[in-house]
């Protein structure tokens, strides 16, 4: 279980909390938490409930107390507010009836998925559960929140609990599910404790009169950070549990999710007038006969956006509030995607060029087009033995797309005020080696890609210090720039698990990663709030030098990470000078060595003080690589001899 996050107060008052597994907040800090919720799901879906609930009356044959009780799915269950505003607006709803007698017997099924169960702790905390309460809804029970409404939470990945769902609906779902060896069948790729907690009694309540659900809150992640819950193969799961009926309310805009939702079987309308704060689709069936009452309530485009939707003009706009970055001088009204996002780059070394190219693909593939006013990077200066003059990677880059480069000695005034005249709309930053002073940040908005989770490794050497530092994680930051040391406010985070590439290859993954998140960012950058960093947390990392490269044999693990960190500079080497390359942790058995004595010629196997490393190669100065075993050979080296003495 993760450690339950920091809850904090939205704009609004409610709280949210920061989930670092997406590198996003639960709810918009913005537009305020509890806003965010009711706009883009809670008010459609009733709206739309309370309509349908009205046309049944009208047409039903039967008294209201033997209708079908409502069905609604939450992806995912957050910090709960879908389903306890739901909760409370359905009692409304059926107060507000004027059926005689009221439906006091249709009931509010609620079921939403989770993975994360941290999550409940901070819901908890919320909205005041008792003992009884969580205790039921941690084990996946179903919980009633009030008299006409019920809760069960699913915890495990929503994309299998789906898979499975759709899988037993289409296989007759109620009848099947009865029994517990069945059940047990259906959720074999949940989670070992989801089977547990649930036995059979879950299987018995969800197929108690469910014919598919009546509306789902398609709210997870963003589609940069959780692809696999917007994708074609997820609506198709929808598509296979909902009714005919089913709306989904959703905030999407890309391109992509509409065009997976309309594949699967969707028509995607978009809410109008005091639904459309959010900008927000909503889906429906193709199959579904949505009444003119519930159009004319909801404010919906008249025809379902179909295939002129996915066409780069017809892209629906940003409407949120207009954001308010770090350095609140840089607010600017919102620029429609039609228009070209006026951008000045500023980076030096591969990782920025890196950085570029994924921008500018992940710019195109949003149908968002972007304007390069310049590229600005540091001086052309000598490389390699000979001192050849060299221009640095960024602007090799910028010139081959014929883009203007700026190489200033000083970032003084004049530059300044010359940059000022461009009418830019972002300043991205990537590793570009100098920090930028208040005249530049005041320009535009100043967005920085720094290659760590802030507020671990400010400074100057972050891919080394997580390589280091043997992190779980490894990731990218995308930061408002402010006049401190990689201090500001944080808007999106990208990370990937820990693995073994060395100091290049990890530095082209993070580069690609940043990106990416750079692009969702500069697409979503009217509805981010920057969150602040917690300097409690903050760490420093200090510019490689040449002798952090030494080794003398302390401790193997150690090594082999320096190994990797200082590739291919400064690389690791002995006191004498030889360097070492492809190194490994040797797996052998214990026994009494001094660090530095060779315990192996073939494979090539050296003692350190913790452990022993297998050596590929060894270099002496001035000289070619070899392959250890022929280095020691060459030398007249045995098994005994100490490398720190020769």
């Amino acid at each position: 279980m993760n450690p339950s996050p920091t809850l904090f107060a939205s704009s609004d008052g409610s709280l949210s909390a920061f989930n670092e597994e997406f590198g996003e907040c639960y709810s918009s800090l913005s537009e305020g938490a509890l806003s965010e919720k009711l706009a883009k799901h809670i008010a459609p879906a009733f709206e739309y409930l309370r309509s349908k609930m009205q046309s049944d009356d009208s047409q039903a044959k039967t008294p209201p107390s033997t209708k079908s009780d409502i069905w609604i799915l939450d992806i995912c269950f957050g910090l709960g507010y879908n389903a306890f505003l739901s909760a409370s607006a359905f009692e409304y709803l059926l107060g507000q009836s004027n059926t005689q007698p009221k439906p006091a017997s249709t009931k509010l099924h609620i079921i939403s998925l989770e993975k994360d169960r941290a999550t409940l702790d901070l819901a908890r905390q919320i909205w005041h559960l008792d003992d009884k309460k969580w205790q039921s809804l941690a084990s996946g029970q179903s919980t009633s929140l009030n008299q006409s409404t019920s809760l069960t939470i699913i915890w495990g990945d929503a994309s299998s609990v789906l898979k499975n769902l759709a899988q037993d609906l289409k296989n007759d779902f109620a009848s099947d599910l009865q029994a517990e060896s069945k059940s047990q069948k259906y959720f074999a790729d949940f989670e070992r404790d989801f089977a547990e907690d649930f036995g059979g009694s879950f299987a018995e309540y969800f197929a108690r009169d469910f014919a598919g659900f009546d509306i789902i809150y398609q709210d997870p992640f963003s589609f940069g950070k959780n692809p696999a819950l917007w994708s074609e193969e997820h609506f198709k799961h929808l598509f296979a549990i909902s009714k005919s009926t089913c709306l989904i309310t959703s905030y999407a805009t890309r391109k992509e999710v509409l065009a997976n939702a309309q594949k699967a079987g969707f028509l995607a309308y978009k809410l109008k007038g005091d639904f459309n704060r959010f900008c927000q689709e909503i889906f429906l069936k193709h199959t579904s006969k949505i009444s003119n009452e519930a159009k004319s309530r909801l404010n919906l485009q008249v025809k379902p956006r179909e295939s002129s939707l996915f066409s780069k003009q017809k892209l629906p706009a940003k409407c949120a509030k207009s954001h308010k970055p770090h350095q609140t001088k840089h607010a600017k009204p919102h620029k429609p995607q039609g228009e070209p996002m006026r951008i000045v780059f500023m980076g030096t070394p591969i990782f920025a060029t890196i950085v570029f190219d994924r921008l500018l693909a992940e710019l195109e593939r949003a149908g968002r087009s972007c304007e390069v006013l310049r590229v600005i990077t540091q001086e052309d200066k000598p490389v390699g033995r000979k001192g050849i003059i060299t221009p640095p990677p960024m602007k090799q880059k910028a010139l081959q797309k014929g883009i203007e480069v700026l190489q200033p000695r000083a970032l003084d005034s004049a530059f300044s005020q010359a940059l000022a005249s461009l009418q830019i709309d972002f300043i991205l930053v990537v590793a570009y080696g100098k920090i930028l002073p208040k005249s530049i940040l005041q320009i535009a908005p100043c967005i920085n890609v720094h290659a760590s989770i802030l507020p671990k490794y400010r400074g100057a050497s972050p891919i080394q210090q997580m390589i280091l530092s043997d992190d779980s994680y490894y990731g990218v930051s995308i930061m408002a720039m402010e006049e401190g040391l990689d201090s500001g406010g944080i808007l999106g985070v990208s990370k990937i698990p820990r693995n073994d590439e060395d100091y290049t290859a990890l530095s082209a993954t993070l580069a690609q990663l940043g990106g990416a998140e750079l692009a969702r960012i500069l697409c979503e950058f009217d509805t981010i709030t920057p969150l602040p960093q917690d300097e409690s947390k903050a760490s420093y990392c200090k510019k490689i030098c040449k002798a952090d490269g030494e080794v003398r044999f302390t401790n193997a693990s150690e090594i082999y990470k320096k190994s990797l960190a200082f590739s291919p500079w400064p690389s690791v080497f002995m006191p004498n000078g030889i360097k070492i390359f492809g190194i490994k942790v040797a797996q052998i058995e214990a026994r009494e060595a001094k660090a530095g004595e060779v315990l192996s010629i073939s494979p090539t196997i050296v003692a350190c003080q913790k452990g022993a490393i297998e050596i590929d190669e060894l270099q002496a100065p001035s000289k070619n690589k070899m392959r250890a075993s022929e280095f020691l050979k060459t030398r007249g080296i045995k098994i005994g001899t100490n490398l720190l003495e020769i």
